[in-house]
């Protein structure tokens, strides 16, 4: 699971963030490039979500990202969050 005690400081304010267990698979910019950016050392949002949609893909990242390092901090947390551990669980 994500830990906001450790995202990347070029994460930008918001929801969403990634955080440094990420194994810069670009799993995250497949699913959402406009949301999320690879680089180097690391990955990391660069413009969060501003509708539904956009919000879906974000989710969908997350529930995609293979080291887990995608995380959502604020509203989204709780059902959500409910989603992907279903996923994590579902997917062993």
């Amino acid at each position: 699971m994500a830990d906001k005690q450790h995202k990347f400081s070029n994460n930008v304010d918001g929801m969403f963030y990634v955080d440094e267990h990420c194994v810069l698979c670009g799993k995250c910019v497949e699913v959402a490039p406009d949301h999320f950016r690879l680089e180097k050392t690391e990955a990391h949002v660069f413009r969060q979500p501003m509708d539904q949609e956009e919000m879906d893909k974000c989710f969908s990242a997350m529930r995609q990202c293979p080291s887990h390092s995608i995380g959502c901090d604020g509203p989204c947390e709780g059902e959500h969050e409910k989603d992907h551990m279903w996923s994590l669980t579902n997917n062993l």
